[in-house]
């Protein structure tokens, strides 16, 4: 079966624990994006929901885009470490999607590369795995 498999398994709890991290902030986001920085009660970057699409777009391109290059990647390195080290880098990119207590600012920019960022590592994460899931079946 199918989730007997410990192999299996831990592919599909990585790959749903990814989907999460992908997929958490756009609810939130979008008004954080378009509310004026003016408002005291929920302030925001004042930007107009166009330009916040783009922004909440910008994991998906940057998936995209690296999907081509790990797996290039995965012939030369193994996929556990590839894997352990995307998980790692995705903790350095929700740190940067902020707004964190660690950083005294909140800014766009940091904001941008942690999205951009998060798309990354969610490829060096679900590239890797999904060759494992596939053998399984």
């Amino acid at each position: 079966m199918f989730l007997r498999n410990s192999q299996s398994f831990f592919c599909l709890l990585g790959c749903v624990m990814t989907m999460i991290f992908l997929m958490f902030y756009e609810p939130v986001l979008e008004p954080r994006l378009v509310n004026s920085p003016d408002n005291p009660k929920d302030p925001g970057f004042g930007l107009t929901p166009g330009q916040a699409a783009y922004i909440i777009a910008l994991p998906c391109f940057t998936y995209a885009v690296a999907c081509i290059f790990v797996s290039y990647l995965t012939r030369y390195i193994s996929r556990r470490m590839l894997v352990y080290y995307s998980f790692n880098l995705n903790v350095i990119a929700l740190i940067l999607f902020g707004p964190s207590q660690l950083f005294p600012f909140d800014s766009l920019i940091m904001l941008c590369c942690g999205l951009g960022l998060l798309g990354v590592s969610v490829a060096f994460i679900l590239v890797p795995l999904l060759p494992e899931m596939l053998q399984v079946i």
